[in-house]
């Protein structure tokens, strides 16, 4: 397995259950929602450079929902994260805009630009859980 693929699912783990463990509503709606698009998009892209040949439909579908429910904790949560979060998933969902109205983009590019903001934003929910228990013990 790809180093690019361990660092991602170790990211994935650690913010997913930091959130669940010590997060507060927003961090866990997020690590749902992440951990839910993340299992589809591996359903329907098991193989991602032969995927990302062609504009995927069902990936812009999936990050497109993926955007909106971001959006959606972004505009209730008290909290900074979530808007940072919401505006790095927007340049993934761009990529594929890009990609569908410009078919020469070169696959690796297509593939780099739709993935390479989750990294950052897994490590955003694993600060914003971190930060909303420190902000919690801090209280008590």
């Amino acid at each position: 397995m790809p180093t690019h693929v361990v660092v991602f699912y170790s990211l994935l783990a650690t913010a997913v259950s930091t959130a669940f463990l010590i997060g507060g509503r927003p961090e866990k709606q997020v690590a749902g929602m992440l951990l839910a698009a993340t299992c589809f998009s591996k359903l329907v892209a098991w193989q991602p450079l032969a995927h990302f040949a062609n504009f995927e439909p069902a990936l812009f579908a999936t990050d497109v929902l993926l955007l909106v429910g971001l959006g959606r904790v972004a505009l209730r949560s008290d909290r900074y994260w979530p808007i940072w979060l919401t505006a790095l998933h927007a340049y993934s969902v761009i990529a594929h805009v890009a990609r569908a109205l410009n078919t020469d983009t070169n696959v690796t590019v297509y593939l780099a630009n739709s993935a390479m903001t989750a990294d950052p934003g897994l490590v955003l929910l694993t600060v914003g859980s971190w930060r909303h228990w420190r902000r919690r013990s801090q209280m008590s």
